[in-house]
């Protein structure tokens, strides 16, 4: 037996038997929930909304139940959200995307997992030629995956300070590398 596998007992309780679906009109308190569990670190690579109260993840989930924005969770077998996946303004030539997972479910490959959906979700369902995503410079390891993926920088982005990010687009048909 490989002991750098994983094995069921070390696997976070919701990785074997879970679901993905678009968000509901009653998941506000659930996304809010999602937010607040992760840690620090995972708050500060992954923070696209500065309010992740109950009432702002209602505005979040209206723009999803409206066509504005595609949002789509992934949930534990009891109804825990444990990754949010999104594209937001759909209705833009290049709409941005965006992959938040719980600190548990991180270094799994559910990241590149829910990348290869979200892109093809771009590519085949939204008909999208290109599509973005910000990132924070410092964050190498994201930087890698996307680069991999043959995303390419187009300018600086301020997010917190001036120019600590990049902005990102990905033509979706080019050829690309396959995710593992």
């Amino acid at each position: 037996m490989d002991t750098d596998e994983p094995h069921s007992a070390d696997l976070p309780r919701g990785l074997m038997n879970f679901s993905v679906r678009q968000v509901r009109r009653d998941d506000a308190p659930r996304l809010s929930e999602f937010y607040r569990s992760l840690s620090a670190r995972s708050s500060y690579f992954f923070e696209p909304y500065t309010d992740t109260s109950v009432e702002a993840m209602r505005t979040v989930v209206d723009r999803a139940m409206d066509g504005y924005d595609l949002s789509l969770v992934a949930n534990e077998h009891g109804g825990r959200v444990f990754a949010h996946f999104f594209y937001m303004n759909v209705s833009a030539d290049v709409p941005h995307l965006g992959i938040g997972l719980r600190d548990e479910y991180q270094e799994l490959g559910l990241g590149s997992m829910f990348m290869a959906y979200l892109l093809a979700l771009g590519r085949n369902v939204l008909q999208k030629r290109s599509v973005g995503l910000t990132v924070l410079k410092e964050n190498e390891r994201a930087l890698k995956l996307y680069t991999r993926l043959g995303f390419e920088i187009v300018r600086d982005h301020t997010f917190r300070h001036p120019d600590d990010s990049v902005e990102m687009q990905l033509d979706l048909h080019a050829p690309q590398e396959v995710i593992r």
